[in-house]
């Protein structure tokens, strides 16, 4: 394979591997609006009853966008090994270019399951974690937000 043909691969890999960044953080931007506006919205109204299951209706609203957020990830990192192959081939033709692989060697390699990792737990664990709290100390109900104005 000529050394072109590796660079442009590369290329294209890379940039599919890098857009997954811009989906997740939209998925978490989604995650984070809709949990927080669907507990806002349970507040927002007189609930006569049932106030804490809209809470934690409205908490796990996030659970779809973690799963998304973790199945993106997973299809990013599928990536990893032809970006890492194309790397030590560029090595081979004099080029060099390890943009994937000098930064695995700085952090060292992530042994956690996809689903585990920071970076695609958060923002939505806090946002589940926030309503399951909200709706265990402090329940929506009748006469538990007075607006005055």
């Amino acid at each position: 394979m000529s050394c072109d043909l590796i660079w442009n691969e590369y290329q294209l890999l890379f940039g599919a591997y890098a857009d997954f960044d811009g989906h997740a953080l939209t998925l978490k931007g989604w995650s984070v609006t809709v949990g927080l506006a669907a507990m806002l919205s349970a507040y927002s109204q007189p609930i006569l009853k049932n106030g804490r299951i809209a809470l934690l209706l409205a908490a796990f609203s996030t659970v779809p966008f973690y799963i998304v957020d973790g199945l993106w990830k997973t299809y990013q990192r599928a990536y990893l090994p032809r970006l890492r192959e194309l790397e030590r081939l560029s090595a081979e033709c004099g080029e060099g270019f390890a943009i994937i692989g000098d930064w695995a060697g700085t952090i060292g390699e992530k042994v956690l399951p996809v689903f585990l990792f920071p970076n695609v737990l958060l923002p939505h664990a806090f946002i589940l974690a926030a309503g399951c709290l909200l709706a265990w100390k402090f329940p929506p109900g009748p006469g538990k937000l007075e607006v005055r104005a």
